[in-house]
């Protein structure tokens, strides 16, 4: 995921970049806080990053900017647009992520409505949502074993010191922004994060 808050493009993109080159498996673009014009110049730029990088560029909570900037998926919270309603603007070939939380029947339904995932959080304490649902380890294992058959992203909080209980508990992946776009070498937490959770920076 990518930071919010942040002025300069130039440096959102080296960020993203540096963290891609680590072994970031995708990027997604989270960002409340500028005007849509600049939303639409910056994720057509990050597309244009992962496309080199071969990896799948989301956004987050807008299914036109997506289609806008060519992206591989858009991820919905529980107030966006439904899966049905996203796929007609992108395509059913597209990647769409629903927000779960907690909630073993959200799971359920995103699975029925054909999502290609559902992100699980908050696992840890999470600076960046602090009120965050509370969604620990044991509760990804539960889900997981109750609704197979549906990738599971765990988000909140994790960092490369606990991570790997995320694996453990049979998270597909792990949507990171704190841990690794705070850091002085991002290229490096990458890395650090990719080795604990237990694939090599070169794994899809």
């Amino acid at each position: 995921m990518t930071p919010s808050g942040i002025e300069s493009d130039s440096e959102l993109m080296e960020q993203c970049e540096a963290a891609l080159t680590g072994g970031a498996s995708a990027l997604q673009y989270r960002d409340k806080n500028t005007t849509e014009e600049k939303r639409q110049q910056r994720a057509l730029r990050l597309a244009n990053i992962c496309r080199r990088y071969s990896v799948p560029f989301i956004v987050n909570d807008s299914p036109t900017l997506a289609q806008y900037a060519g992206a591989d998926g858009v991820h919905l919270g529980r107030s966006d647009l439904n899966i049905e309603k996203a796929q007609i603007i992108m395509g059913k070939q597209k990647i769409i992520g629903m927000t779960c939380h907690n909630n073993l029947e959200f799971v359920r339904a995103a699975k029925l409505a054909s999502a290609t995932y559902c992100a699980l959080g908050a696992v840890f304490l999470s600076p960046t949502k602090p009120q965050s649902t509370s969604c620990p380890p044991s509760t990804i294992l539960h889900i997981k074993k109750m609704c197979p058959g549906i990738s599971i992203i765990a988000i909140g909080g994790i960092n490369a010191n606990n991570i790997g209980q995320i694996a453990a508990a049979g998270a597909d992946a792990a949507a990171v922004i704190s841990s690794l776009f705070n850091a002085v070498d991002i290229e490096e937490a990458a890395q650090r994060l990719c080795t604990a959770f237990g694939k090599d920076k070169n794994d899809s």
